[in-house]
């Protein structure tokens, strides 16, 4: 039991480290993660860190070739937008389920979010991560940990687009985008739960459908 416990502990450790280093662009698409450099670098075995490799590659993240390596998962357009219209149809569903649930508390969360967003000399990476946190926040109100689960499974892989500047090009795409949080915000407040769905669901298509806009590189 105490091995158990000790080897998903790594694992743990080894997937934090690797999706971080991902998150932080340590590695080009084209290079491939070395399992024994982490595995020295982190003074544990290989197998903690295949385990953790595998699950990313279940996330999406993660790309890994037999008797090649792995290597950080580039997508596609035309994958970029199923992953946000998936995001559109789920966390649709999710702002009308939280919206009965919501109280001042959130709300004020929720307002220090937005403020913050605006922030003139906000960096794309800063803002991805509060965006981040503004929906999640929403969602975690519903009480349905199955379902953030999901969620949160679709949100790495969108969350290395916005990082790596595939979501948020220009100010004007993140002037648009906190336009539309504020009004999600304003329904959510207004318990009107149908409409701050099909904002939700509208913010998440549009987004989608600048992805297969997008010139292939």
């Amino acid at each position: 039991m105490g091995d158990e416990k000790v080897m998903r502990s790594k694992r743990i450790e080894a997937y934090n480290y690797i999706k971080t280093g991902i998150l932080n662009q340590e590695w080009q698409s084209s290079q491939a993660i070395d399992v024994n450099e982490l595995s020295e670098k982190l003074n544990m075995s290989r197998t903690p860190i295949m385990e953790a490799l595998t699950r990313l590659e279940d996330e999406g993240i993660v790309r890994i070739v037999p008797q090649v390596g792995a290597f950080i998962r580039q997508h596609t357009k035309e994958e970029a937008y199923e992953v946000l219209v998936i995001r559109a149809v789920l966390e649709g569903m999710l702002v009308e389920r939280a919206t009965p649930h919501l109280d001042q508390k959130f709300f004020d969360e929720l307002d220090f979010i937005l403020n913050s967003m605006e922030k003139p000399d906000i960096t794309s990476r800063e803002y991805a991560n509060l965006n981040k946190d503004f929906h999640l926040k929403i969602y975690q109100a519903t009480g349905m940990p199955n379902a953030l689960a999901l969620i949160r499974k679709y949100w790495n892989v969108t969350e290395y687009l916005a990082i790596s500047g595939r979501l948020f090009k220009t100010r004007e795409d993140i002037s648009y985008s906190i336009l539309e949080h504020k009004m999600i915000y304003h329904h959510l407040k207004m318990k009107n739960a149908l409409l701050a769905r099909q904002l939700m669901e509208n913010h998440l298509l549009r987004v989608a459908q600048n992805q297969l806009s997008q010139h292939d590189d």
